[in-house]
């Protein structure tokens, strides 16, 4: 139940946000809704995953999150939230949905500050678990962390110009950008199901602990696709 309510707000906000109506193509249409459709299943879980910690919560239970695939579920929920909240006030606020880079960063940071926090959280109440967990959360911290610098560098640079500060390569915002969108996304590929299936705890593991790892593996395949897939359909 919580998984379809959150697939549904997940749906809704994608379709109300990505676009103002008007595409390149019909194919890209059809290329958008359906990754807005399937993107909405792994984020519907995890936005469900948030609404648990807060029925949980509501009941005086202090029993999760517990473990690392429960971190990664309320965790990414938020960071869902988030996201979406963000896009859609900053929307309401510049009047357009169609956002330039600087209100698109504006829109990210406060998820990008949000969600590298939890995930320091998540760290500390993770000290017991195995080296690959401690590695997989810290770098999801990293992978915040470094996306909020990148939105910040473009916030700082369409307010004062291009100061000699950001000229950098090493602080340059598409090599910032490009690792956190798809070297990120890659490592996570390799490193969750590594760290599933060496788990030395994994026979106790819970089915929520299981859905956390899925929804992480689905939507950082999807993050790391989806710039070839829709440069495809703009052929």
């Amino acid at each position: 139940m919580l998984w379809t309510l959150g697939t549904a707000i997940s749906l809704a906000f994608y379709r109300a946000l990505s676009s103002d109506g008007q595409f390149p193509s019909d194919r890209y249409k059809t290329a958008s809704l359906v990754f807005g459709l399937v993107y909405s299943l792994p984020a519907g879980a995890r936005i469900g995953g948030l609404f648990f910690l807060g029925l949980k919560r509501a009941r005086g239970e202090r029993d999760f999150p517990s473990q690392p695939g429960h971190w990664l579920l309320v965790v990414e929920g938020l960071s869902t939230i988030l996201a979406f909240g963000g896009q859609a006030i900053v929307t309401l606020i510049f009047g357009s949905q169609r956002m330039d880079i600087a209100e698109w960063s504006i829109s990210q940071i406060p998820n990008c500050l949000v969600t590298a926090v939890a995930y320091g959280v998540s760290v500390s109440y993770s000290e017991h678990e195995s080296r690959l967990w401690n590695t997989t959360l810290w770098l999801l911290l990293i992978q915040h962390a470094v996306a909020l610098l990148t939105y910040s560098i473009v916030v700082i640079r369409s307010v004062f110009g291009n100061a000699d500060l950001f000229n950098s390569p090493l602080l340059g915002y598409f090599f910032l950008f490009g690792w956190q969108s798809s070297c990120c996304p890659l490592m996570l590929e390799v490193l969750v199901p590594l760290a599933g299936i060496q788990d030395p705890f994994r026979r106790d593991r819970d089915f929520l602990h299981w859905t956390g790892v899925v929804c992480v593996i689905a939507i950082a395949l999807l993050q790391f696709l989806a710039p070839f897939v829709f440069q495809l359909f703009l052929r």
